[in-house]
């Protein structure tokens, strides 16, 4: 009988005589000294493991492949240490705590390193809580976290640190209960468009003026749409079936087609004087205007683009 009421076999005798600690020691028996060696068993049970080792040594967790042996060009699938290689001499992605697939597969890794978090997807799929997948292949979707019901100005974010740390946006992508507006803190290049596919940013597209004022009407259409310049282009041709001795309005437009300041440029006339140039402007209110005179079904083309924040 123990002193604490319960029947315990006797303790196992070994060497002269001495009891034999026990494999699972009981709380209130004398634990044995801690000690190095391999374990022959197939399964270890502890409530704390400590792994150290002088300055410079390999020391750590590693797990391999199963079915697959340890060794020099067999790394560990997993690793817990502060060294660059496992015990046999594989280079590790990085120290720290980290996982990789089947060594030498190339299908990525992921570790967790001096505070930072390592992704590095390659043939593999990334898949961070949920949020962060890959749906087919090629492809990565990210998916924010649950927006409030209402929030208009939720957005996501990606950001970088300046020299003194303070985090910069650099993309910003709008909600979609507002617009899904994208938003790059820096130029967009490009360098691999071709004739047949070229590298293209889209804003908008064509409009036909269809409502004309003051005998103003187009021959061959008249078009509009904004461009990635935050301006204005217009493109198409101009006649007034009774002529104009000008500052004449052709029609208006509406926002978000509309300009900071009033805008002037020149174009030429196909007409019986071809060179005859002609002053048109477009202001703040929309309304596009001939502002020289005009003879009797002139056609005035018009190619321009309209900056829209011209101070």
């Amino acid at each position: 009988m123990s002193l604490f009421g319960r029947n315990d076999p006797p303790p196992r005798q070994h060497g002269l005589g001495r009891p034999m600690p026990s494999r699972f020691p009981y709380a209130d028996r004398p634990q044995p000294a801690p000690s190095v060696g391999p374990s022959q068993g197939v399964v270890t049970r502890a409530n704390r493991v400590i792994v150290f080792g002088p300055t410079g040594a390999i020391v750590g967790v590693f797990v391999y492949q199963p079915g697959t042996t340890p060794a020099l060009g067999n790394g560990p699938i997993d690793w817990m240490t502060a060294s660059t290689v496992d015990p046999f001499g594989n280079v590790l992605p990085t120290p720290g705590t980290g996982t990789q697939g089947a060594s030498g597969s190339g299908l990525g890794w992921a570790a967790l390193s001096g505070g930072s978090l390592y992704l590095n997807v390659s043939g593999g799929t990334l898949n961070l809580a949920g949020q962060l997948a890959a749906p087919a292949s090629g492809e990565v979707q990210l998916t924010g976290s649950l927006q409030a019901l209402g929030d208009q100005a939720a957005t996501m974010i990606l950001l970088s640190k300046n020299f003194a740390g303070t985090p910069i946006p650099v993309i910003e992508i709008g909600s979609p209960l507002v617009n899904c507006g994208l938003t790059v803190m820096g130029p967009v290049n490009s360098t691999l468009g071709t004739p047949s596919d070229p590298s293209t940013i889209t804003t908008d597209t064509w409009h036909q003026v269809t409502v004309f004022l003051n005998n103003w009407t187009s021959p061959n259409g008249f078009y509009y749409k904004l461009t990635t310049n935050n301006s204005l282009m217009f493109a198409g041709q101009l006649a007034n079936t009774a002529g104009t001795a000008g500052n004449s309005q052709a029609f208006t437009l509406t926002a978000p087609y509309l300009t900071a300041n009033r805008v002037e440029f020149g174009i030429a006339t196909e007409a019986a004087a071809p060179n005859v140039s002609h002053s048109i402007q477009f202001d703040t209110a929309g309304h596009f205007q001939v502002n020289t005179a005009a003879g009797a079904n002139d056609h005035i083309s018009v190619s321009w683009e309209c900056p829209l924040d011209v101070p």
